[in-house]
């Protein structure tokens, strides 16, 4: 969460107010937006041909971060990965013999740590965004004795739902620790974009009612708010996801 030095008055107080309600109700529409497009895509299939399961996985989270500085300076921040979980469920819908689509509900905890030492200063920054995803992944399949191989990608879209910033640091003598819940919007005041959009890539095997696969999610959208017109953030993950498929 960032903050702006100066005067706070009832008319800063107003703005703030109605610019969050205007982000909480973009939030609830595309929330009940994603929910709709999947009803509707489901509900077109033979609900005997559908197959649906529980995921659970672990996820390697990044952003990539590019800032341009005065002059010609380019500044990219080394990130590094966070380890983090997700969780959802996730239709198996046939669309000709060998090739299925799998939309996946997901719930996401993604960021990036950021760790900077030099002489006497040391800063570590953890960004742990969580967002709803629907990614839409069009996968392939070959037999191979009772396993099943399995290879895909299609697009993917997420909405930001809420999260956390954490800072610590020290100069010399001096230390310093802050915290706070991450704004989503479109100004500089704010943390992220809410809306993130991508290609997910993913493959793995299949046996029985159980799927193990590994999947890549490229986020290709600027995350950064119009206010950071200097910054570009994307998403990067990497996620190792099981699936049981419910025997029904």
């Amino acid at each position: 969460m960032r903050t702006n030095s100066g005067k706070f008055n009832i008319k800063t107080l107003n703005t703030i107010m109605t610019r969050r309600k205007y982000i909480s109700a973009m939030k609830r529409k595309a929330i009940i937006l994603i929910s709709i497009l999947s009803i509707a895509f489901l509900g077109k299939i033979n609900a005997q041909e559908l197959r649906y399961g529980i995921l659970a996985g672990g996820i390697f989270a990044n952003q990539k971060i590019e800032t341009e500085g005065l002059d010609i300076l380019n500044i990219d921040y080394d990130t590094q990965s966070r380890f983090s979980w997700e969780l959802g469920m996730m239709a198996e819908v046939p669309i000709s013999d060998g090739l299925t689509v799998q939309p996946t509900l997901l719930l996401s905890n993604k960021g990036y740590v950021y760790k900077d030492s030099r002489d006497d200063f040391e800063l570590t920054i953890k960004s742990r965004p969580v967002y709803l995803s629907l990614p839409i992944p069009i996968c392939g399949h070959i037999m191979l004795d009772d396993l099943k191989f399995i290879a895909g990608l299609g697009p993917y879209a997420s909405i930001g739902l809420g999260g956390k910033i954490d800072s610590t640091g020290n100069s010399g003598n001096f230390s310093f620790a802050e915290d706070g819940a991450i704004d989503y919007g479109d100004d500089d005041s704010d943390d992220y974009r809410p809306l993130d959009l991508g290609i997910v890539f993913t493959g793995g095997i299949e046996i029985q009612e159980f799927q193990l696969s590994l999947a890549y999610e490229l986020g290709l959208k600027n995350i950064a708010p119009n206010g950071d017109e200097d910054t570009v953030i994307r998403n990067r993950s990497l996620s190792l996801r099981g699936v049981y498929f419910l025997p029904f």
